[in-house]
């Protein structure tokens, strides 16, 4: 067996980690010798976590592959801290001169992965997208109320009474602002529940996009310019399409979402404890 150095005992981790839950193999002179699963994963090593109070072990190599299709790698890694937490003990190991089409592996699966950021940046523009929409929506609206007052002598107070669009007006108003708040991106585990309030919020605003696309199509366009329904159906028709693609992933990216921020808290916990 090769003798491990202590530069590559000592090395740290200092590359972008994401969680992970991979099995893998733990092999020991060529023989398996325990199934674990590959809890984070980085260009420069991985870490586990196991049951056993006592893990002996320096140096093995551990099998895993990173998808289904994909062929498995076997990499020779060193112990570089043992770890006991509430879920066993957490053993970090830093890999040890793995192969340059192995580490291009490992780091086109993190590339795909850690796009965290994204899935939170797409909630808060669709949110934000919705504010502008309806603060447009509440100056049409006012300039509407102006004109029926100065025009036809009627009081304000007749005019919103007899259409409750004022009211959802705000209900959109309030539930785009509140989406926009609560997608703002979270920081820990705890933060992870109101991700899932401002998708709800989101929710409201989309229905209230889809009742006014839908009374669009039935009113009577021919009253308008080609080049204005071009613009105005266009608009709120790409609005809706984005609120609804935004909502969705938001809602399928829910378990990846738990899993990364799962896994800052683990490693927060281990740094300021």
């Amino acid at each position: 067996m090769r003798k491990v150095s202590k530069e590559d005992l000592t090395k740290k981790r200092l590359s972008l980690r994401v969680p992970t839950k991979i099995p893998a193999k733990l092999f020991l002179e060529d023989s398996p010798h325990k199934n674990i699963y590959i809890s984070d994963l980085s260009i420069g090593g991985v870490s586990f976590f196991i049951k056993e109070e006592d893990f002996s072990l320096d140096v093995f190599e551990l099998e895993f592959k990173l998808a289904i299709f994909l062929k498995a790698m076997r990499i020779k890694v060193a112990v570089k801290n043992k770890t006991k937490t509430p879920q066993g003990l957490r053993i970090g190991c830093a890999f040890l001169h793995p192969k340059e089409s192995e580490k291009n592996l490992i780091s086109d699966y993190i590339c795909k992965f850690i796009n965290f950021y994204a899935i939170f940046n797409t909630l808060g523009l669709a949110s934000f997208l919705c504010l502008i929409d309806g603060l447009w929506r509440v100056s049409a609206y006012f300039i509407e109320l102006i004109y029926e007052v100065t025009k036809y002598n009627t009081s304000a107070y007749e005019f919103i009474l007899k259409d409750p669009y004022l009211f959802f007006l705000i209900v959109y108003i309030s539930s785009s602002a509140l989406a926009f708040i609560f997608t703002s991106i979270p920081k820990t585990l705890k933060e992870e529940k109101r991700i899932f309030v401002g998708i709800a919020f989101l929710s409201i605003s989309f229905l209230f996009l889809l009742f006014k696309n839908i009374n669009y199509w039935k009113m009577d366009l021919s009253l308008f310019s080609l080049e204005f329904l071009t613009l105005l159906l266009g608009a709120e028709f790409f609005l809706l399409l984005f609120l609804g693609f935004s909502i969705f992933i938001g809602l399928v990216s829910k378990k990846r979402v738990e899993l990364i921020l799962s896994s800052i808290d683990t490693h927060y916990s281990f740094l300021y404890k």
